[in-house]
Protein backbone atom coordinates (compact mmCIF):
# COMPACT_ATOMS: atom_id res chain seq x y z
CA UNK A 1 0.00 0.00 0.00
CA UNK A 2 0.96 3.56 -0.65
CA UNK A 3 0.71 7.16 -1.18
CA UNK A 4 1.09 10.32 -0.99
CA UNK A 5 3.68 11.90 1.51
CA UNK A 6 5.80 9.12 0.85
CA UNK A 7 3.49 6.37 2.58
CA UNK A 8 4.59 3.08 2.16
CA UNK A 9 2.71 0.02 4.27
CA UNK A 10 3.21 -3.51 3.90
CA UNK A 11 2.31 -6.79 5.47
CA UNK A 12 3.04 -10.63 5.07
CA UNK A 13 1.96 -12.91 7.04
CA UNK A 14 1.91 -16.94 6.86
CA UNK A 15 0.34 -19.61 8.80
CA UNK A 16 -0.52 -23.32 8.90
CA UNK A 17 -0.39 -26.76 10.59
CA UNK A 18 0.97 -30.12 10.11
CA UNK A 19 -0.53 -32.93 12.00
CA UNK A 20 -0.62 -31.57 15.76
CA UNK A 21 1.52 -28.69 15.22
CA UNK A 22 1.04 -25.19 13.56
CA UNK A 23 3.11 -22.07 13.31
CA UNK A 24 2.20 -18.36 12.30
CA UNK A 25 4.88 -15.59 10.97
CA UNK A 26 3.77 -12.11 10.48
CA UNK A 27 5.71 -9.10 9.86
CA UNK A 28 4.86 -5.33 9.23
CA UNK A 29 6.41 -2.09 8.21
CA UNK A 30 5.00 0.91 7.32
CA UNK A 31 6.57 4.72 7.05
CA UNK A 32 5.73 8.51 5.60
CA UNK A 33 6.55 11.84 5.98
CA UNK A 34 4.39 13.19 8.67
CA UNK A 35 2.42 16.65 8.68
CA UNK A 36 5.08 19.34 9.47
CA UNK A 37 4.09 21.39 12.35
CA UNK A 38 6.58 23.31 14.28
CA UNK A 39 6.32 25.04 17.31
CA UNK A 40 7.93 27.95 18.50
CA UNK A 41 9.18 28.42 21.75
CA UNK A 42 10.26 31.86 23.36
CA UNK A 43 11.90 32.68 26.51
CA UNK A 44 9.92 35.39 29.34
CA UNK A 45 10.64 38.47 27.18
CA UNK A 46 10.33 36.71 24.17
CA UNK A 47 14.04 38.27 23.24
CA UNK A 48 14.56 35.08 22.08
CA UNK A 49 13.07 31.84 20.43
CA UNK A 50 13.87 28.28 19.10
CA UNK A 51 11.87 25.75 17.26
CA UNK A 52 11.82 22.40 18.17
CA UNK A 53 12.57 21.03 14.78
CA UNK A 54 11.15 17.30 15.23
CA UNK A 55 11.79 14.42 12.74
CA UNK A 56 8.51 14.09 10.45
CA UNK A 57 10.11 10.80 9.14
CA UNK A 58 7.85 8.13 10.69
CA UNK A 59 8.43 4.34 10.57
CA UNK A 60 7.28 1.46 12.18
CA UNK A 61 8.52 -2.08 11.95
CA UNK A 62 6.76 -4.89 13.57
CA UNK A 63 7.13 -8.79 13.90
CA UNK A 64 5.88 -11.68 15.61
CA UNK A 65 5.93 -15.77 15.68
CA UNK A 66 3.60 -18.07 17.15
CA UNK A 67 4.28 -22.58 17.49
CA UNK A 68 1.58 -24.32 18.70
CA UNK A 69 1.00 -27.74 19.86
CA UNK A 70 -2.33 -29.55 20.07
CA UNK A 71 -1.65 -32.96 22.49
CA UNK A 72 -5.53 -33.52 21.75
CA UNK A 73 -9.00 -32.16 20.37
CA UNK A 74 -9.42 -30.05 23.72
CA UNK A 75 -5.73 -28.44 24.39
CA UNK A 76 -3.28 -26.48 23.36
CA UNK A 77 0.18 -25.01 24.38
CA UNK A 78 1.42 -22.38 22.38
CA UNK A 79 4.73 -20.09 22.29
CA UNK A 80 4.92 -16.51 21.41
CA UNK A 81 6.80 -13.61 20.75
CA UNK A 82 7.37 -10.48 18.79
CA UNK A 83 8.46 -7.11 18.82
CA UNK A 84 8.39 -3.35 17.59
CA UNK A 85 10.29 -0.40 16.67
CA UNK A 86 8.92 2.86 16.75
CA UNK A 87 10.00 6.07 14.98
CA UNK A 88 7.97 8.88 14.90
CA UNK A 89 6.54 12.24 16.55
CA UNK A 90 4.08 11.04 19.34
CA UNK A 91 1.91 13.34 21.44
CA UNK A 92 1.81 12.88 25.50
CA UNK A 93 0.23 14.71 28.28
CA UNK A 94 3.01 17.00 28.59
CA UNK A 95 3.84 18.06 24.48
CA UNK A 96 5.47 16.33 21.86
CA UNK A 97 7.45 13.68 21.90
CA UNK A 98 10.18 11.98 19.70
CA UNK A 99 10.05 8.41 19.48
CA UNK A 100 13.94 7.17 18.08
CA UNK A 101 13.97 3.53 18.15
CA UNK A 102 11.60 2.85 20.76
CA UNK A 103 11.78 -0.97 20.88
CA UNK A 104 8.56 -3.32 22.13
CA UNK A 105 8.84 -6.88 22.65
CA UNK A 106 7.02 -9.73 24.69
CA UNK A 107 7.08 -13.51 25.08
CA UNK A 108 4.63 -15.70 25.60
CA UNK A 109 4.10 -19.43 26.78
CA UNK A 110 0.02 -20.50 27.21
CA UNK A 111 -1.40 -24.07 28.19
CA UNK A 112 -5.10 -24.17 27.56
CA UNK A 113 -7.75 -27.57 28.30
CA UNK A 114 -11.66 -27.59 29.07
CA UNK A 115 -10.72 -27.33 32.59
CA UNK A 116 -7.10 -25.43 32.66
CA UNK A 117 -5.52 -21.90 31.37
CA UNK A 118 -2.18 -21.18 32.16
CA UNK A 119 -0.16 -18.08 31.14
CA UNK A 120 2.93 -16.99 31.27
CA UNK A 121 4.88 -13.60 29.83
CA UNK A 122 7.04 -10.62 29.56
CA UNK A 123 6.89 -7.45 28.28
CA UNK A 124 9.97 -5.36 28.23
CA UNK A 125 10.31 -1.73 26.21
CA UNK A 126 13.50 0.39 25.76
CA UNK A 127 12.86 4.15 24.95
CA UNK A 128 16.09 4.14 22.86
CA UNK A 129 17.35 7.65 22.13
CA UNK A 130 13.62 9.45 22.34
CA UNK A 131 13.23 12.72 23.59
CA UNK A 132 10.58 15.69 24.97
CA UNK A 133 10.64 18.18 22.10
CA UNK A 134 9.39 20.87 24.19
CA UNK A 135 12.05 20.34 26.74
CA UNK A 136 14.89 20.37 24.39
CA UNK A 137 13.62 23.31 23.19
CA UNK A 138 13.34 25.38 26.82
CA UNK A 139 16.99 23.54 27.07
CA UNK A 140 18.42 25.91 23.96
CA UNK A 141 16.45 28.76 25.38
CA UNK A 142 18.68 28.46 28.28
CA UNK A 143 21.59 28.54 26.29
CA UNK A 144 22.23 24.57 26.61
CA UNK A 145 24.13 23.66 23.12
CA UNK A 146 21.96 21.70 20.67
CA UNK A 147 23.26 17.87 21.64
CA UNK A 148 23.62 18.42 25.16
CA UNK A 149 20.10 19.95 24.96
CA UNK A 150 18.76 16.99 23.86
CA UNK A 151 20.51 14.79 25.84
CA UNK A 152 19.25 16.19 28.64
CA UNK A 153 15.67 16.16 27.28
CA UNK A 154 15.94 12.41 26.28
CA UNK A 155 12.95 10.27 27.67
CA UNK A 156 15.25 7.08 29.24
CA UNK A 157 13.47 4.19 30.08
CA UNK A 158 13.65 -0.08 30.47
CA UNK A 159 11.40 -1.79 31.59
CA UNK A 160 9.95 -5.60 31.71
CA UNK A 161 7.66 -7.32 33.23
CA UNK A 162 6.89 -10.60 34.14
CA UNK A 163 3.60 -12.14 34.65
CA UNK A 164 1.25 -15.47 35.08
CA UNK A 165 -1.81 -16.26 35.89
CA UNK A 166 -3.97 -19.69 35.73
CA UNK A 167 -7.68 -20.37 35.82
CA UNK A 168 -9.09 -23.93 36.76
CA UNK A 169 -12.94 -24.06 35.40
CA UNK A 170 -15.16 -26.96 37.08
CA UNK A 171 -18.57 -28.19 37.68
CA UNK A 172 -20.18 -28.92 40.88
CA UNK A 173 -22.57 -32.08 40.24
CA UNK A 174 -24.76 -31.32 42.88
CA UNK A 175 -25.35 -27.66 41.74
CA UNK A 176 -27.07 -28.11 37.93
CA UNK A 177 -25.87 -26.34 35.38
CA UNK A 178 -23.16 -24.12 37.65
CA UNK A 179 -20.03 -23.63 36.62
CA UNK A 180 -17.33 -22.18 38.81
CA UNK A 181 -13.54 -20.42 37.93
CA UNK A 182 -10.48 -19.79 39.85
CA UNK A 183 -7.96 -18.02 39.11
CA UNK A 184 -4.78 -16.10 40.38
CA UNK A 185 -3.06 -13.52 38.75
CA UNK A 186 1.10 -12.91 39.75
CA UNK A 187 2.90 -10.12 38.40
Amino acid sequence: MGGSRNTFKGRFRHAGMRNRWGWKVSGEYQRAHDFETIQTFFNADRSASVTDDPDFDANALRGGVGLFYYPDDQSRLSFGAGAARYNWVYLVNTGRFQTADWVYQYQQVTYTSSGLHLNIYRTADDTGDSYLLHTRAQNRLAGVPPEEAQQRARWIGKSSLWGANGRCNFDVPSLKNTHFSVGADFR
